[in-house]
């Protein structure tokens, strides 16, 4: 694309060779468009400026020919390259330089059409002043100083229209029912053209989520190019019909931004599937066992479950862990319906004795046959067995003697006159006091 125009000038236009590499007044050659230096390359192998087989080190490793010309690394380079549209400012600097120092120098600049503004000032502004040599003398060709002003431009109608797009959404994985939940949003300002401006973020709801707190739409602001768009929704799953396992959650980004000189309004949405779930509510609501237990004997735990949910709790097993037992000990306990409970017994046995510490590991599917793991510790003291043996010394012990006293027919006699006398007294005082009631009544009369 440039090698033509890169020929004529090396080779028929400009003032410039390999042995006048470091001559003032030598002309300049900047190639604005850096990657298309192999053409440059080629001209200045073909001056002597270095060997033409350094070409076929082209943008190797340890080779001096990269993908953008380097004035400091390749003989013959004026000024190094690459930003499209740079060369420009350069070639004006090395002329303005020239003059200043009051050298007939000439630079080149190699530019294109329709090349992006990458930054810089996109005003130029140059004097140009030629001459010419007629008949031996030196004659101006037509005004000796031009202004030449070059308004460098954006090509709009290439430019595609600004999105937003959804990167990720982030709730957990599931949601359950009548438990609030946080909706992590981020997305992007994909355009690397465009600044938005008013940029707001929503949230469209199906029946059965609400919010559980904060707003649905949000006013963002402004987001740069290639913008990050963060924000989290607060909501909650009300309830859903049977049978139904996602609900669709709609986010849309409503934005303005300048495109082709216009302030157009745009907007974008995405869905995401909400995964429901009915949240298993299984607990152990205690342990019963013996505190203090024997060395050697079988000894049981009772574990009491209880489904709080509103779901099945499926294939329940209970299983023993302890540092004083052999091996675990497993019991299956079934399905647990919901609102009721469940009883396992896991017997077990220690062969050691102190402390036995362990814990009771119960394990259980929900409806989607997802599997939990809960658990619960427990210690008890394991006191040593006592087993008697036939060889032990049997103590005999001493028989009391009956101790002596009265015999059982003096103890007879002594009632009865004890009841005799008790009867004579009561006959005694009833006669006092009939004879004392008819004294009384001979003093009335």
């Amino acid at each position: 694309s440039s090698a033509d125009l890169v020929s004529y000038l090396y080779f028929y236009k400009m003032n410039a060779s390999a042995d006048r590499a470091n001559d003032p007044d030598r002309d300049r050659f900047v190639m604005s468009k850096g990657h298309a230096c192999p053409a440059l390359y080629a001209a200045l192998a073909m001056k002597g400026y270095f060997p033409e087989e350094e070409l076929w080190q082209l943008r190797k490793f340890g080779g001096m020919l990269q993908g953008h010309p380097d004035m400091r690394e390749i003989p013959g380079v004026d000024m190094s390259t690459g930003s499209l549209g740079q060369g420009i400012s350069a070639a004006c600097g090395i002329a303005l330089a020239g003059k200043v120092d009051g050298r007939s120098v000439l630079a080149y600049s190699v530019t294109f059409k329709d090349v992006t503004y990458q930054g810089g000032v996109p005003d130029v502004s140059f004097d140009v002043s030629y001459i010419n040599k007629v008949n031996g003398s030196d004659v101006p060709l037509a005004v000796p100083y031009t202004l030449l002003t070059q308004k460098i431009t954006q090509a709009v109608d290439d430019i595609p229209e600004p999105k937003i797009i959804l990167n990720s959404a982030n709730y957990g994985g599931v949601a359950y029912i009548e438990k609030p939940f946080t909706l992590s949003t981020v997305a992007t300002n994909t355009s690397e053209y465009a600044d938005l401006e008013n940029v707001s973020v929503r949230v469209e709801l199906p029946s059965g989520i609400t919010m559980a707190g904060g707003n649905s739409q949000v006013l963002i602001g402004e987001v740069g190019k290639k913008g990050t768009i963060k924000h989290n929704f607060n909501l909650i799953v009300t309830g859903v019909e049977n049978g139904v396992t996602n609900l669709p959650v709609k986010i849309v980004y409503d934005f303005e931004a300048y495109v082709k000189g216009v302030r157009t309004t745009y907007s974008t949405e995405q869905t995401v599937a909400i995964n429901i779930e009915q949240e298993t509510k299984f607990e152990i609501s205690k342990l019963d066992y013996m505190e203090s237990i024997t060395q050697g004997e079988e000894n049981v735990i009772s574990v009491y479950l209880i489904n709080k949910g509103k779901t099945t709790v499926n294939n329940v097993t209970v299983e023993i862990e302890c540092d004083m037992v052999n091996g675990p000990q497993t019991v299956f306990a079934g399905n647990i319906l919901p609102g009721t409970e469940g009883l396992a017994d896991v017997y077990f046995t220690v062969n050691d004795t102190g402390t036995a510490t362990g814990k009771i590991i119960v394990t259980y599917e929900d409806t989607k046959g997802k599997q939990f793991t809960m658990e619960k510790a427990f210690n008890t003291e394991v006191m040593e067995a006592y087993y008697p043996t036939w060889d032990e010394p049997v103590i005999d012990m001493p028989m009391e003697e009956p101790q002596q006293g009265m015999p059982g027919w003096a103890w007879i006699v002594i009632v009865v006159a004890v009841a005799g006398a008790a009867a004579a007294a009561v006959v005694v005082i009833k006669k006092r006091k009939a004879k004392m009631m008819a004294e009384d009544e001979d003093e009335d009369i």
